[in-house]
């Protein structure tokens, strides 16, 4: 706790476990350093995790009494054990700061580990005898008239079956406990049945407190042992959260806290759409009738106390069938087909570009607001009459004009915002790029403190964890670094980002001052900077050497003509770093795949390149 000389602000997006929802003020430099430093380190900052008024928040007064913000924090690892955080205004002392405190609970609820029951035991099939003679002797059984039915019903049986014969085996579970904790157990045990007097009670609490003490231990070494056996075998450690997670029966919610019902696009298409979609796109007429057969003799029944009677399912596709994909792509196609944007858009070289689409997640351009109103209005009526329905609380507007005109679809005004995630990226007309960095970097830090099993672990080989970062860890900080244009302090922030986890894998503080190069030689993790420009410069070489026309090529391509740039001093542009090397011919240079791998390297570390492939040679410099 103390004071920080810094503003939080509000949380963004990535620093849920650090601010909570009541952050104030406008962030500030110190206070983006506090953030950081939460981040590095797993600590919650108290004060925005309690809702309080604005006038109750102030720590701090200017001297001339015109400004009051919130400066003082309390920072902690365990913010569930505080109930309340208040600021003390009515104390009289010679400061211009106001105390604070922050209330603990009384007790803290502890969680029961209850017995685990109503689970199939997990026996291994195929080298056990027994079960598989025991399966073999429940399907005899069964009438040969079954077996006639569909094919899911014999599924179903056959499921059924095997989760019967599982219960009925023996697991033979054996113990996992060391010879020391069973001994200890065993020597409790024999204290038990005798006297009980106060010598006796005391030689009991000192047992079972090292009994305890050697669960804790086996367990801890259990769980790095398989971690380590999951990461050298498949690289990740999904497989090893998902055999040490405690099993249970769970039933899955349908709504989310809004109380809104979850309604997958998949449920609805209408059967007629997607028969007139494949045909309309040249599907073979054999293929559609197969379909046609699968999907008309679908049927469904509803389990309440009893089972209901089956009634025909007349909309929707199959849940992890992998046509479905397929169809929707392609009732998706039939609907942007039927819409008449030919006029519509943005104008790229002669070219409109209305609409960008990945599954349903869609992106409408448009120049004029009452004509992108008109588009999403004829999307919304179009898709109605496929079955799909426009979720209007996921859709919002966003703009670069400073005139906001209202925009609404079935009568329901749609939201502007400043800014949006779009396929895992940040899209904001202002500062989108910084934005965007300090969102990596905050899902960064929380998926490293989600590995803290791996990387915190003192016991777990450092190959391991170089292992586990480059997996895992890395492809978080530089997920979508093929379209970012960095300038040196953006890089330099995710340079630190990676030397504050290297410092926490090894327990390093900065006040041990330690030099950075001794830290990664022992770490050897990939350097983020270069991994961004290796990805940057290989993606681009595969977009401007793909056959097919792609928005993509066509946008770094294109050169408005309408507009000028505004003056003083420019945002850097994406292709900058890129003519640094490759020089002002670089769109020529990227289609040679030969000659643009081999500026790969000069481009990867940064430096001067002079190039020589023609007569008037050009000296390309790079900033270092």
């Amino acid at each position: 706790m103390g004071d920080f000389n810094g503003q939080i602000g509000e949380c963004r997006s990535g620093e849920e476990y650090i601010i909570g929802r009541y952050g104030n003020g406008n962030r500030s430099k110190n206070g983006q350093h506090l953030v950081n430093f939460g981040l590095e380190n797993k600590l919650s900052i108290l004060n925005s995790f309690f809702k309080k008024k604005n006038n109750k928040k102030w720590t701090w007064t200017s001297p001339n009494g015109l400004f009051k913000n919130e400066i003082d924090y309390i920072m902690t690892n365990k913010s569930k054990v505080f109930k309340d955080l208040s600021v003390l205004h009515n104390f009289n002392f010679n400061s211009d700061h106001k105390m604070i405190r922050a209330t603990l609970r009384a007790s803290h609820t502890k969680k029961s580990r209850r017995l685990q029951t109503g689970l199939t035991p997990y026996v291994d099939i195929k080298n056990n005898l027994e079960i598989m003679n025991n399966l073999k002797e429940f399907l005899e059984r069964r009438e040969q008239k079954e077996y006639n039915k569909a094919i899911e019903t014999t599924y179903c049986y056959f499921v059924n079956t095997l989760k019967t014969v599982a219960r009925k085996v023996s697991t033979n579970n054996k113990s996992t406990l060391p010879t020391e904790t069973i001994i200890l157990l065993k020597e409790r045990k024999l204290f038990l049945q005798g006297n009980k007097d106060k010598g006796t009670r005391k030689e009991i609490a000192e047992i079972s407190k090292n009994i305890n003490k050697n669960i804790r231990k086996d367990r801890k070494q259990k769980r790095a042992n398989t971690f380590q056996y999951h990461i050298k075998k498949t690289g990740g450690v999904k497989k090893a959260f998902k055999e040490l997670e405690s099993k249970k029966n769970w039933m899955p919610n349908i709504k989310d806290r809004q109380g809104r019902n979850f309604n997958k696009a998949f449920d609805s298409l209408e059967h007629h759409y997607i028969w007139e979609s494949l045909e309309q796109q040249g599907v073979h007429k054999k293929y559609i009738r197969i379909l046609k057969n699968i999907y008309g003799k679908s049927t469904a029944q509803i389990k309440l106390e009893k089972l209901g009677e089956e009634f025909p399912i007349e909309r929707g596709v199959r849940q992890g069938d992998p046509i479905s994909p397929k169809i929707f792509s392609a009732v998706l196609e039939l609907i942007f087909r039927k819409l008449d944007w030919d006029n519509f858009g943005l104008n790229v070289n002669g070219d409109k570009l209305s609409h960008l689409r990945f599954a349903d997640d869609l992106i409408l351009f448009s120049e004029c607001p009452m004509i992108l109103e008109r588009m999403l209005q004829q999307l919304a009526d179009e898709s109605a009459n496929a079955g799909l329905t426009m979720n209007i609380t996921k859709t919002k507007v966003m703009s670069n004009s400073s005139q906001k005109n209202a925009i609404a679809v079935n009568n329901q005004e749609l939201e502007y915002v400043s800014e949006y995630v779009y396929l895992g990226q940040l899209v904001s007309p202002t500062e989108s790029m910084q934005k965007e960095i300090e969102r990596r970097i905050a899902n960064t830090w929380k998926k490293f403190w989600s590995l803290s099993a791996v990387m915190k672990n003192k016991e777990m080989p450092m190959a391991e964890k170089r292992k586990v970062f480059n997996v895992c860890i890395l492809p978080c900080l530089v997920y979508g670094c093929q379209t970012w244009a960095l300038t040196e302090k953006q890089q330099n922030k995710l340079n630190i980002c990676q030397n504050g986890i290297e410092r926490s894998v090894l327990g390093v503080r900065r006040r041990d001052k330690i030099e950075l190069k001794k830290i990664k030689g022992e770490t050897k993790f990939g350097k983020v900077q270069s991994i961004c420009r290796k990805l940057k410069w290989r993606w681009t070489g595969h977009m401007m050497r793909e056959k097919k026309e792609k928005w993509t090529r066509i946008i770094t391509e294109w050169y408005p003509r309408e507009n000028k740039r505004i003056r003083g001093r420019q945002p850097k542009r994406w292709e900058d770093d890129l003519k640094q090397v490759a020089g002002p011919g670089w769109l020529r240079t990227a289609k040679d795949k030969s000659k643009w791998k081999s500026l790969e390297e000069a481009f990867v570390e940064r430096q001067a390149v002079k190039r020589r492939d023609k007569p008037n040679a050009e000296i390309c410099f790079s900033i270092s």
